[in-house]
């Protein structure tokens, strides 16, 4: 605290408002950015697996950015680009799965279908572009290292989209943060159901979004001490990726859901007389 309070030349005055806080910050906004996300898929379309990844959302945001980063025009930082990507890509995928009326169990399909598409996309933008690959794949993993105030600040403007678009406009959100953080959308409405025992929304959005931060932010702490030897050479990584520590946290619940929703995908035919 007195470091946070302290004198503004202060070394550790300095550390802690330009690069521990705004990732502490990043950690819990992108956590429950993903888990409200999750929660209003889920309502959407009525799947117990809809998540960002799975309906392309993600995909479109981070191939916006990249596109954008890659035919030189930083000029539009990444909240535009982000938020241009994803809607369109949304917009693709709601054209491509309703036929007069909206499908929710074709909706999913097409996600991610259409998803793995852009995601290819991707891969080949950052081929021709000449990118820094390191840094970008990183990042399209889900990382916290380089979150500051001005990535925060940029959030703000998808954030705020409106009610209509919220779930695409706070995954655009938590991608341009972070980057793209895979499960933890689909896993914490999972793990916070299962706590307050309810599917009300008014108790499981809030309840998802603190479950989402707190997930995050313990993946963070784990991510920044770890460091990860490379078996064939005598190099190391210091400070792993934090969605290569969501992953593994959030699958068992993934595969819960799976279970428990099994038979909810699609309606029942009703049996005729024979």
């Amino acid at each position: 605290m007195a470091a946070l309070l302290g004198e503004p030349e202060r070394r550790s005055h300095l550390l802690i408002v330009n690069l521990r806080l705004p990732r502490a910050l990043g950690a819990v906004a992108v956590g429950a950015l993903l888990a409200v996300e999750g929660v209003l898929m889920r309502l959407v379309t009525g799947n117990p697996l809809a998540e960002p990844g799975l309906l392309g959302v993600s995909a479109g945001a981070a191939l916006g950015v990249v596109a954008s980063r890659g035919a030189g025009w930083a000029q539009f930082g990444v909240t535009l680009p982000g938020l241009i990507g994803a809607l369109g890509n949304f917009a693709l995928i709601l054209y491509s799965s309703s036929s007069g009326q909206l499908d929710r169990v074709r909706l999913v399909l097409t996600g991610v279908i259409v998803g793995s598409v852009v995601s290819a996309l991707t891969a080949g933008v950052l081929a021709i572009t000449g990118l820094p690959l390191g840094a970008v794949l990183r990042w399209m993993v889900g990382s916290l290292n380089a979150v500051t105030a001005a990535d925060l600040r940029s959030a703000l403007i998808p954030a705020a989209v409106g009610v209509f678009l919220m779930a695409v406009a706070l995954t655009t959100a938590a991608v341009l943060i972070a980057g793209a953080v895979a499960f933890l959308g689909l896993a914490a409405p999972e793990i916070a159901r299962r706590l307050i025992r309810t599917t009300q929304p008014s108790l499981l959005i809030p309840s998802a979004a603190g479950v989402g931060a707190a997930i995050l932010s313990l993946a963070d702490v784990l991510a920044v001490r770890t460091t990860l030897a490379i078996p064939w050479s005598d190099a190391a990584v210091a400070g792993l990726p934090v969605g290569a520590l969501v992953a593994p946290v959030c699958i068992p619940f993934i595969l819960v859901a799976l279970r428990g929703g099994r038979g909810k995908l699609a309606p029942r035919r009703k049996e005729t007389a024979a």
